[in-house]
């Protein structure tokens, strides 16, 4: 794929913003857009209208666990094509897909995906710290481009192939997924089981990199740094030393020391520790229902 296509222009928010009025049928054509800008799609399970909510149009219909983001296809995400006539085909009846993008290596972009309010909280304290560490080099990364989902978003970001990852369920902070090799995305106009239309938000932003910080925790997440001592963890450190832990990086504090705890102390101690660190060292301590979400 030609990266300028996709990494120095506006081309993806300007062809596919989405407006709700537009004509579900419409589909094809924006999977079809999709395609000419070098992004593979494949069919997802759409939604259907049902005792005034939606359900998926699978098979198992209201009983579906995952409505509206299931492949149609026998290799999901590894069916994806380019393929003008293959796209064509899988849109061509009723009843009408979603569309799936893979992530990673394939389509060049990797998705930061933002969880309702928990991974917006969780997001927020990663900015928090690197903010108050980076100071005027800090950047946080949300100029990209980014979609709305059901309750949440999607950061679109530039996949390097000479820094390969896979994708992750909130290692980087509860609610937060990185979404790269191996997976895939759900992408406007999609309908949600929720009734609201995966949108993309400005017409006009482009996809950029992602920033180092971002970058900094996915990696050390995958050459699995992450969970083999006590303190590897850059975090970790002020829990150790006894250091105040301050309102707006407690979550995040208390999260990455408990992964640094979890491969070599069992579950209660790890509880422990925690709890004695939030009692003695959170600055206000979180609330025991706060600390347990965390």
């Amino acid at each position: 794929m030609d990266s300028n296509i996709i990494h120095e222009t506006d081309e993806i928010g300007r062809i596919l913003n989405v407006s709700l009025d537009r004509p579900v049928h419409l589909m094809v054509d924006y999977a079809l857009n999709y395609a000419a800008m070098g992004i593979p799609v494949f069919p997802v399970h759409g939604v259907r209208a049902y005792q005034g909510g939606y359900i998926c149009d699978c098979r198992q219909g209201v009983d579906c666990k995952s409505a509206g983001k299931h492949p149609v296809t026998r290799n999901g995400h590894k069916d994806a094509s380019t393929d003008p006539v293959v796209i064509s085909r899988w849109w061509a009846k009723p009843p009408i897909s979603n569309i799936g993008i893979p992530t990673g290596s394939s389509s060049k972009l990797f998705v930061l995906d933002v969880d309702g309010p928990t991974g917006e909280e969780a997001l927020e304290d990663l900015h928090a710290y690197y903010r108050a560490r980076q100071g005027d080099h800090f950047d946080c990364g949300t100029e990209t481009l980014q979609s709305t989902t059901g309750r949440g978003r999607h950061l679109y970001f530039n996949y390097r192939e000479d820094r390969p990852f896979h994708g992750s369920a909130s290692e980087i902070g509860s609610g937060l997924d990185i979404r790269a090799d191996g997976n895939y995305v759900v992408a406007p106009p999609s309908l949600h089981r929720s009734g609201r239309r995966y949108s993309l938000v400005g017409a006009s932003t482009p996809v950029l990199d992602p920033p180092d910080w971002l970058m900094y925790e996915i990696l050390q997440r995958e050459t699995g740094i992450f969970g083999h001592t006590e303190q590897p963890l850059r975090r970790s450190i002020g829990c150790n030393r006894g250091e105040a832990i301050m309102d707006g990086t407690r979550n995040i504090d208390l999260f990455k020391y408990g992964c640094g705890l979890v491969n070599s102390h069992p579950p209660d101690e790890v509880a422990r520790r925690i709890t004695e660190i939030n009692a003695g060292q959170c600055v206000p301590p979180k609330d025991e229902k706060e600390l347990g979400r965390s």
